[in-house]
């Protein structure tokens, strides 16, 4: 297990030099991916259930929050309820308030066992954490960096995370997984569609073969009774 954290961690090691380089350091780098998507994040385990009396945190939401939810952001915009750093809300939200924590496209940002220790802190016991994040394996990213001859990254994202990488996140945290799977990006607010490439045209075949190439990954996971935390997967 301390293998997988330190592994995590060297995830991080050009995490300031790229903030340094923003120039608007007032701006967290999660800002970005959250205020191009243009619907609020789906949690499957709440789908077509009455959430008005939970109480939902939605992390780093941008403007598009998650229903009912209490937004918290880096920068103040239409939406955003609490305008806090997500990696450290010590002193602004409370220990174990929260039943639901949504975290959608904001832990390739940032320091992402920060954040994800921040939604264990105000989770509940037994409370839902949804992650949401750019599948490592989506088939154009291989494509694309096969054929530039390195990993392929989203400009913004300071790392990037298959299954098994976000597995490991959520143990190292303390929770336990219950749900994961795959899903198509959705469609940028605002943003004119180019003209697909032959990358693209062909990441669209592999997808349609293995689902699991598919450009976004998701994970539920609960906050256990006891702080007991399984050997992540290797």
């Amino acid at each position: 297990m301390a293998g997988a954290e330190v592994d995590i961690r060297n995830r991080h090691s050009h995490l300031d030099n790229h903030r340094n380089s923003l120039g608007d350091l007032s701006m967290k780098p999660w800002e970005y991916d959250r205020d191009w998507v243009s619907k609020p994040p789906r949690v499957p385990s709440l789908e077509g259930k009455d959430t008005g009396n939970l109480v939902i945190y939605d992390l780093g939401c941008g403007y598009n929050k998650y229903p009912n939810s209490i937004g918290v952001d880096a920068m103040p915009k239409e939406g955003v309820d609490v305008v806090a750093d997500i990696e450290n809300l010590r002193g602004i939200v409370q220990d174990e308030v929260a039943d639901v924590v949504v975290l959608s496209n904001v832990i390739e940002h940032g320091n992402s066992i920060a954040i994800v220790k921040e939604a264990h802190r105000i989770l509940k016991v037994g409370g839902l954490l949804y992650v949401e994040t750019p599948n490592a394996y989506d088939a154009e990213r291989v494509i694309r960096g096969v054929l530039q001859g390195r990993t392929y990254v989203e400009s913004g994202h300071v790392q990037v995370f298959g299954s098994t990488e976000l597995t490991n996140l959520l143990v190292i945290c303390g929770f336990e997984l219950v749900n994961r799977g795959f899903m198509a990006r959705a469609v940028g607010r605002g943003v004119p569609q180019p003209r697909k490439s032959k990358a693209t045209r062909l990441a669209e075949i592999i997808v349609r073969i293995f689902p699991n190439t598919r450009e976004v990954l998701w994970a539920e996971a609960v906050k256990p009774e006891t702080s007991l935390r399984r050997v992540p997967i290797q």
